[in-house]
C-alpha cells in the first residue's frame, strides 16, 4: 500500500575511489571528521563516514535540527568480510589486532556514522547481494512512513566492487516537505526487492507497473538498468544529472526507474519522481 507521506530524497552523493586512495583525500571542505579519526577506522567504515560527510555537507545546517530522530541504514554486498579475514589471519599468526576486532561486525559502518554525526535514530545493515543498497533504501522508506524517524541517512559501501575500485553512496531521506529543505528534491514513489532466480526481466517489469500506478500516464520516465552498485548509480543520477544523464535536466523527465539484479537472482527496482510532479 502506498504510504500517506512519500519520503523525500533531499541529498545524494556517490564516490568511486581507487582502493589505494587515502580516505582523507575524499573528505569535503569543512568536514567534521578529522584525518586521525579516519585513520582509526577500517576502510569500510571510513568509506561510510566519508560518504555521510559529503551528503550531509549539502544539507548544512538543516539536518542537525533532526539528528536526534535520524536513522542510519547501510547496504553492502560483502560487509565486513575483508576486515574479518584480516583479523582472523592475524589470530592465526598470533598477532590479533584489537583495532580490527572493533570492526568485525556488519553493523560497524552504521555505528561509525551514527557516532560521528550524533544521529540517534534506529540503525540497521543489509548484507549479501548486489542490490543490498536498494534494500536498505526500501527499509528506510518503510521506517519513515511508519513515523518512527523524521529522517534517514542511507548508505551503500563496498570494497573492491570492481578490480581496484571501491564504491560508496549516501542518500538523505526526510519526511519534511521539500519546501523546508531548499534542495532539488525527489520522492520515492515505489521500491521493491525480491528473489527471482529464473526471471531476469521481472525487476524492470515490476518497476514499470509501479510507475503507472503512482504517476500520471503522461509522465516521462528514464529507465536505468545497472550491473554496478544500484544505490550508487541512483545517487550519481540525482546528484549530477547534467554529467551522468543529461535527460534528467528536462523538466518533463519526471521519473527515474532504476533496476538491478545480481547473478544469484536477487533483484530490486525503485521508482523515483520529482517532488513537484507527485500528487
Amino acid at each position: 500500500m502506498r504510504p500517506a507521506t512519500l519520503p523525500t530524497l533531499a541529498a545524494a552523493i556517490a564516490l568511486f575511489p581507487s582502493n589505494d586512495t587515502p580516505l582523507a583525500a575524499l573528505l569535503p571542505t569543512g568536514a567534521k571528521t578529522a584525518t586521525e579519526q579516519l585513520a582509526r577506522l577500517d576502510r569500510l567504515c571510513g568509506l561510510a563516514v566519508v560518504g555521510s560527510e559529503g551528503c550531509l555537507a549539502r544539507l548544512e545546517p538543516t539536518w542537525r535540527d533532526q539528528a536526534a530522530q535520524t536513522a542510519v541504514f547501510c547496504g553492502s554486498r560483502d560487509g565486513c568480510l575483508a576486515t574479518d579475514t584480516a583479523f582472523f589471519r592475524g589470530v592465526q599468526n598470533g598477532e590479533a589486532s584489537p583495532r580490527l576486532f572493533a570492526y568485525t561486525l556488519h553493523s560497524a559502518p552504521v555505528g561509525a556514522v551514527s557516532i560521528q554525526h550524533g544521529l540517534l535514530g534506529p540503525g540497521a545493515t543489509v548484507i549479501g547481494s548486489q542490490v543490498a543498497g536498494l534494500q536498505a533504501l526500501e527499509e528506510a522508506t518503510l521506517l519513515l512512513s511508519s513515523g518512527r524517524a523524521r529522517a534517514c541517512l542511507v548508505l551503500s559501501c563496498d570494497l573492491a566492487w570492481s578490480p581496484g575500485i571501491d564504491a560508496v553512496a549516501a542518500l538523505y531521506l526526510t519526511s519534511q516537505p521539500a519546501s523546508l529543505i531548499g534542495y532539488s528534491t525527489w520522492k520515492i514513489l515505489d521500491i521493491h526487492s525480491f528473489f527471482v532466480a529464473e526471471q531476469p526481466d521481472i525487476a524492470l517489469s515490476r518497476a514499470l507497473a509501479a510507475l503507472h500506478q503512482r504517476v500520471p500516464q503522461s509522465a516521462a520516465a528514464l529507465a536505468v538498468s545497472t550491473s554496478g552498485p544500484p544505490l550508487a548509480t541512483l545517487a550519481a543520477l540525482l546528484d549530477e544529472p547534467s554529467t551522468v544523464h543529461p535527460q534528467l535536466n528536462d523538466p518533463s523527465q519526471s521519473c527515474v526507474v532504476i533496476t538491478s539484479q545480481d547473478a544469484q537472482g536477487y533483484a530490486a527496482a525503485a521508482v523515483i519522481g520529482r517532488d513537484h510532479g507527485v500528487s
